[in-house]
């Protein structure tokens, strides 16, 4: 489905929690690095590509998706969304019409 299709506000119909890593100090002379919550938004998925890597004994598997969601100022590449015990990577962030409506992140779910 192209992005112009998707980007009906009735499509937006699964709730993820925007989350962002942070780092305190651990008193030791380094660092911890936990995920905050920022807010819940309503979003759109639509899986791209599975991608399954082999290493002797170990199979591990990504799927892209491109994540649909209103204009915010605040998403960043390195950021996540989260939901149910799935966790989406954020890798992009573009403005699909170049309107400031919506934005498509390329994220990837890795299991």
């Amino acid at each position: 489905m192209n992005a112009h299709g998707f980007l009906h506000p009735g499509r937006f119909s699964v709730r993820l929690m925007l989350q962002q890593r942070i780092e305190s100090d651990d008193g030791h002379g380094g660092f911890t690095g936990a995920w905050q919550d920022i807010e819940a938004v309503w979003a759109g998925i639509v899986p791209v590509e599975g991608i399954v890597t082999r290493q002797a004994d170990n199979t591990q598997t990504a799927i892209t998706h491109w994540i649909y969601v209103r204009q915010r100022g605040d998403v960043l590449p390195g950021m996540r969304l989260a939901k149910a015990g799935r966790i989406f990577d954020i890798e992009t962030v573009l403005d699909p019409d170049e309107t400031g409506r919506y934005q498509v992140l390329k994220c990837v779910e890795r299991s």
